[in-house]
């Protein structure tokens, strides 16, 4: 099946919450999570950042992004910031917890638990080391519908 610019830009802007009435429904929310192994093709078998002591939390995105008009895609109108991969307990002297190499991403009902509704792959992978961030700068961060042959992918810096 083939989906129309416009019922694709239908789904994008019912994903992150951009239209107000259309025949999908609207999500309250998107939230944005990495993977240090990224699903396989059948949705399965991806392990999220462990949050266990390192400062990693989702980051909830449907108000930073906007739909391409007569695309397949939509992308980030502000940055998108990771916090620091840090130890949070001692704030005047963190310690460094690594996230470990991020080759993907996940869009996720919630902020943490939830369903994982869409992930993809970063057009290159990236090691997030102790006290290193993430951010995806404006306009780099797209999710972009494609045919099950394709998948999404995403710019990182």
């Amino acid at each position: 099946m083939l989906l129309t610019f416009a019922k694709s830009a239908d789904i994008l802007n019912s994903t992150f919450g951009l239209a107000s009435q259309i025949s999908i429904g609207v999500r309250s929310s998107c939230w944005l999570g990495l993977y240090t192994t990224t699903p396989n093709s059948s949705g399965s078998g991806g392990v999220e950042v462990t949050s266990s002591n390192n400062n990693y939390a989702r980051i909830r995105i449907d108000d930073k992004m906007t739909v391409t008009n007569n695309s397949r895609e939509a992308y980030n109108n502000l940055d998108i910031n990771f916090n620091a991969a840090v130890v949070p307990s001692d704030p005047a002297s963190p310690t460094g917890a690594d996230w470990g190499t991020i080759t993907g991403f996940g869009l996720f009902t919630a902020s943490t638990g939830g369903t994982a509704y869409a992930w993809g792959h970063l057009d290159s992978a990236i090691t997030v080391s102790t006290h290193n961030t993430l951010h995806f700068i404006k306009n780099q961060f797209k999710v972009k519908l494609t045919d099950p042959e394709t998948e999404a992918s995403a710019q990182n810096s």
